[in-house]
């Protein structure tokens, strides 16, 4: 299977199976009386919890780069176009990756936080095709959604952040 694919046949049914094992003080972290903003903690991604054990191995990688480039085009979207994000967050309802209650829940983490947490290595054919794939994904979003940025600038902040 290629990340294209995974990303427009599976990923969601398999990212609303991972949220539904999550209780919803965790899921909707900081969104607790609308219940419309998914929150993942870090810790939620890691073997402590077994919300990821129903995927293979593969579908882990292919399921950890789809989260991966999804919160990362939210985090872009809201550091460098905060005055639309509303409307960005509206549309897409990306989810947002956040640290673990005590100290660190407060705090937006970087999405290469869960390779890490899901203890993947490195696949840099599958990162490379990610990225093809995203590149063309985010054209299309940004274009045909908010045309009032440009895809281009988006895809270049976009790469700069793209750190594994």
């Amino acid at each position: 299977m290629e990340f294209e694919q995974y990303y427009n046949t599976l990923f969601r049914t398999h990212f609303n199976q991972f949220v539904s094992k999550i209780p919803d003080e965790s899921k909707y972290h900081d969104d607790s009386i609308r219940k419309k903003i998914i929150t993942i903690q870090r810790e939620r991604l890691t073997n402590k919890f077994d919300h990821l054990n129903f995927l293979s191995k593969q579908e882990l990688s292919y399921f950890s780069y789809s989260l991966f480039f999804t919160i990362l085009t939210d985090m872009i979207y809201y550091s460098h176009f905060k005055s639309t994000y509303d409307e960005f967050q509206l549309h897409t309802m990306y989810p947002k990756l956040i640290g673990d209650c005590r100290t660190m829940c407060r705090f937006h983490l970087e999405p290469s936080e869960i390779f890490l947490a899901v203890k993947l290595d490195e696949n840099k054919k599958l990162f490379d095709e990610a990225s093809l794939f995203f590149k063309k994904y985010i054209n299309h979003l940004i274009t045909d959604n908010f045309p009032m940025i440009n895809s281009n600038e988006f895809w270049n902040l976009f790469k700069e952040r793209m750190i594994f």
